[in-house]
């Protein structure tokens, strides 16, 4: 249920090119909140796109998890009297 907000702070955190150089002011950056970065992806690109990442982070918290279990079992288990 968070896959698009993450996907909204991967792309604010993406943003560059909006500080002031050589060349002229400062861009505006395109996005400037989490809601209005959502509604410009969904608007620009479709709803699908607020999904983009979601197989690669579900595989590595589906990973994290299962060593997650297998190492508390494990010391469970070692330390069962």
């Amino acid at each position: 249920l968070n896959a698009p907000f993450d996907t909204a702070k991967s792309r604010i955190q993406q943003q560059v090119g909006t500080a002031a150089s050589a060349d002229g002011p400062a861009a505006a950056p395109k996005y400037r909140g989490t809601l209005q970065t959502l509604a410009t992806i969904v608007r620009e690109e479709g709803p699908r796109a607020a999904y983009k990442g979601f197989l690669p982070k579900m595989l590595r918290m589906a990973l994290g998890g299962a060593v997650g279990i297998i190492v508390f079992e494990e010391v469970q288990r070692s330390l069962a009297f």
